[in-house]
């Protein structure tokens, strides 16, 4: 069974809590308040742990400068059959990006991992940020067991939803159309729709074409993690807006099980 690989960018480097404990926060401004990675970092475990999340595995990063923070927590909880729960956790020190907590799963055969819209928390670096952020987090934490639902939903729905190949290459189109994907990734998700890599996929279906992305997308990944987290948010939107319909349609809609957003 695979693990979470991190969503490295350019020039960033795996790191342990050790080595992530050992970056200070520069001196506060009058109106900027940076917050150490590690404390990013602990105020999730924290709140999970609390409201009884075990994390399975964690995977820390750093860019050259150690102002840029990235983690990714898989959680021992299942949302599907070989598909678990998933934090992605972002922090900077250098005003480049706001706190970040979000959440997504993991599928573990292809180690395949996406955030959803439904549970997401941005937060400055301002003079009352990091509590904010950790009430925020709460929040969002309290909300799991509802994206949980949702996720199970979203996934039972994708792989009951059959595609025609027509039907396929229309939304790889639009996801192409919508900047979700590069023109150069077309020929690589085309590809593995019709070739695809894992027969854990399953049939044409939309949940093949989901993996088909996300595996096409692995050096967006690790070239620009906060894109990708941005781009499978909205690559979700495309293909499982439900709502009330019976399969993918042209707008956006959230499940009914879907918590509220939590926005900046």
């Amino acid at each position: 069974m695979a693990s979470s690989t991190l969503l490295l960018h350019c020039g960033a480097r795996r790191v342990d809590r050790g080595e992530l404990a050992q970056v200070p926060a520069p001196e506060p401004t009058r109106t900027w308040f940076p917050v150490r990675h590690l404390d990013v970092l602990d105020t999730a475990v924290a709140r999970l742990a609390e409201a009884g999340y075990a994390v399975k595995k964690t995977e820390l990063a750093l860019n050259r400068a150690n102002t840029q923070f990235f983690g990714v927590l898989d959680l021992d909880t299942a949302v599907a059959h070989g598909v678990n729960l998933a934090v992605g956790l972002r922090n900077s020190t250098d005003q480049t990006l706001p706190m970040g907590f979000a959440g997504g799963s993991r599928v573990f055969v292809c180690d395949n991992m996406a955030m959803a819209s439904e549970l997401l928390v941005k937060r400055k670096h301002t003079r009352f940020g990091q509590t904010r952020f950790a009430d925020a987090i709460t929040q969002a934490v309290a909300s799991l067991a509802a994206f949980q639902e949702t996720e199970a939903s979203r996934i039972r729905r994708m792989t009951e939803t059959e595609l025609s190949p027509e039907g396929a290459e229309s939304l790889i189109l639009r996801a192409y159309l919508r900047g979700i994907v590069s023109f150069k990734l077309l020929h690589g998700i085309v590809r593995q729709w019709h070739e695809p890599a894992y027969a854990e996929w399953g049939g044409p279906t939309l949940w093949r074409l989901f993996n088909c992305f996300t595996y096409a997308m692995a050096d967006v990944c690790q070239r620009t993690p906060h894109q990708y987290v941005n781009r499978t948010i909205r690559l979700h939107q495309l293909l499982t807006p439900f709502g009330g319909s019976s399969g993918p349609g042209g707008t956006p809609a959230a499940t009914a099980a879907s918590p509220a957003p939590l926005a900046a």
